[in-house]
C-alpha cells in the first residue's frame, strides 16, 4: 500500500510508503488526516502485518483526524485508538462504531470532506451529511460518529455569500465565484424550503433520496440548508426549486439501480469473477446444445440474442461512466464484463429456446441475469445473518439496512425485462422455421 500526502492547498507533495514510521511523522506535524482502510476499535492495518495501534499514537497537534475503518471508534476496545488519539490530544476522531460497506462515505479516500468546513457548517455538521448517505448505502442508522467538540472547523473564517441569486418560475439560482476543485460544505441560508437541488454539471439531489449519491449529500438546519458537494473547479452555481420535477423522480432512482447493476457490480468481484461468469456461460451452452439435433439454428439464434444483451450494456456503460454517483468508489468495466453478459444471454435464450415448461424458460431468465439476482441473493442473506444472529443479540436493532439489495432487484427487472422481449423475439422467428419448444435429442442409428 502507498499513503500521500497532500498540502493544505491539496496538491499532491509527495507519495509516502504507507509504514508505521511515515505515520507517526505525519500525524506529528498534520492538523487533518483520514484514513481509508481496514482497521478496528485498537488498530489501524498499514499493510499485510502490519498494524499501527493504540500504543503507537504518538503526542498530537490539535488535528482532526478521520477514518473509515471497520468499528475504528469503538470506545469499549481494550485499549481503544480512537480514545488514545483524544487522549493525545487530538481535537477530533471520526469512526464507525460498527464496520462500514467501503464507498459510501461522502468524501471518501481523497475527498478531503472537513478540509473546508468553516463557522457556517462545521466537522459536526458534515458528519450528519457522512451519516445521511451511509444510511442511503447501508446503515440502518447512524452509526458514523465524532469523539471531540461538534463545533471544531478547520477554516477559522470563511465565507459563502452567493454573487447574485436569481428566481425564475420557483427555481432559485444561487451564483459564486470561481471555485477551485474540491469538496465544499456551504450553509443557504433560507433553504430548508427547498427539497431539490442541483448542480449544474455535477449532479443533482432530493431530501426523499433512496440511494446514495456520491457527490451531493444535503441536510436541514432550522430554516436553512447544508450541503456538502464535489465541485469539479471553475464557476458554481446552486439551483434548489421546492419539489423535484417530474421527470426526474420516475428516473433517478431506476438509473441508481442500472448504475449499480450494470457498472459497479461488475468491478465488486475483482478479475476472477467474469472468467467465473464466462465459464458458467460457455459450460452451460455446451450442456444444452450437446445431442441436439438443430445445434447451428439454436446456436445462431443464442448468439444473436446474447451479441444484442452484450451492445445494450456495453452502450449503457459508454452513457452512463462518467455520471454514477451511487459509489465513491472508482468504477471501471471492462470488456470481459461485457462479454460474460452477451454469454449468459446466448445460454438463457438457448434454454428458453429448449424449453416447453414455464419453470424452465424462468430458469433460463434467472441464468441471464445471474450476476445482478446473484448479488441480491446475498447482500440480503449477508445483512440478514448480521442484523437477526448478531445484531439484534448485541445491538438490539439490526445495523444494515437492503439498499443494495433492493437497487439490485430493481436493476435485475430490469434486465430480466429486456432478456424476455428479446428471447420471445428469437421465440417467434424459431418457430417459424419450424423449432419447437421441447428439445429433440439426435438419434444414434442402430446396426
Amino acid at each position: 500500500m502507498r499513503g500521500r500526502i497532500l498540502s493544505s492547498n491539496g496538491a499532491v507533495t509527495g507519495k509516502l510508503e504507507l509504514t508505521r514510521p511515515k505515520l507517526l511523522e505525519v500525524l506529528k506535524k498534520a492538523d487533518y488526516v483520514t484514513f481509508t482502510g481496514h482497521g478496528g476499535g485498537s488498530y489501524l492495518r498499514l499493510a499485510d502485518g502490519v498494524t499501527f495501534t493504540a500504543a503507537d499514537v504518538p503526542p498530537l497537534l490539535p488535528l482532526v483526524l478521520a477514518t473509515a475503518s471497520c468499528q475504528a471508534l469503538r470506545l469499549n476496545a481494550r485499549p481503544s485508538i480512537a480514545l488514545a488519539c483524544v487522549a493525545q490530544d487530538a481535537a477530533a476522531y471520526a469512526g464507525f462504531l460498527f464496520s462500514p460497506i467501503e464507498g459510501y462515505l461522502i468524501g471518501e479516500f481523497d475527498g478531503l470532506p472537513f478540509r473546508f468546513t468553516w463557522p457556517g457548517v462545521t466537522v459536526g455538521e458534515v458528519i450528519q451529511m457522512q451519516n445521511r448517505g451511509a444510511m442511503q448505502g447501508f446503515a440502518a442508522f447512524p452509526y458514523y460518529l465524532l469523539l471531540g467538540d461538534p463545533r471544531r472547523r478547520l477554516q477559522p473564517e470563511a465565507s459563502w455569500s452567493p454573487l447574485g441569486i436569481e428566481t425564475v418560475r420557483g427555481v432559485r439560482t444561487l451564483n459564486y465565484e470561481e471555485t477551485p476543485p474540491g469538496f465544499y460544505p456551504i450553509r443557504i441560508k433560507g433553504g430548508a424550503q427547498y427539497h431539490f437541488v442541483e448542480i449544474p454539471g455535477v449532479t443533482a439531489a432530493s431530501d426523499g433520496d433512496p440511494f446514495y449519491n456520491a457527490r451531493l449529500q444535503m441536510i436541514d438546519a432550522g430554516p436553512d440548508k447544508l450541503v456538502l458537494m464535489a465541485h469539479p473547479g471553475g464557476d458554481l452555481k446552486i439551483s434548489m426549486c421546492a419539489e423535484a420535477p417530474l421527470s426526474w423522480r420516475m428516473t433517478d432512482a431506476l438509473l441508481d439501480a442500472l448504475d449499480h447493476t450494470f457498472l459497479y457490480l461488475p468491478g465488486t468481484g475483482g478479475g476472477l469473477l467474469p472468467v467465473f461468469t464466462i465459464g458458467i456461460a460457455l459450460a452451460g451452452i455446451i450442456g444444452l446444445l450437446w445431442r441436439e439435433q438443430r445445434q447451428g439454428r439454436l446456436l445462431t439464434r443464442g448468439i444473436l440474442a446474447g451479441l444484442a444483451m452484450g451492445l445494450a450494456h456495453m452502450l449503457y456503460v459508454l452513457n452512463r461512466i462518467d455520471r454514477v454517483t451511487i459509489t465513491s468508489k472508482p468504477v471501471s468495466v471492462g470488456a470481459m464484463d461485457v462479454v460474460g453478459t452477451a454469454l449468459l444471454a446466448s445460454c438463457g435464450v438457448i434454454l428458453f429456446l429448449k424449453s416447453g415448461s414455464l419453470i424452465r424458460k424462468i430458469f433460463g431468465v434467472a441464468i441471464a441475469v445471474l450476476p445482478g439476482l446473484g448479488a441480491a441473493v446475498l447482500s440480503f442473506s449477508v445483512f440478514s445473518v448480521i442484523n437477526v444472529f448478531y445484531a439484534r443479540t448485541a445491538v438490539g436493532a439490526g445495523i444494515y439496512n437492503y439498499s443494495m439489495t433492493w437497487m439490485a432487484l430493481i436493476g435485475t427487472a430490469c434486465q430480466a425485462g429486456a432478456f424476455v422481449v428479446i428471447a420471445l423475439h428469437v421465440g417467434r422467428s424459431w418457430k417459424r422455421t419450424g423449432g419447437t419448444a421441447a428439445s429433440t435429442p439426435r438419434r444414434r442409428a442402430k446396426l
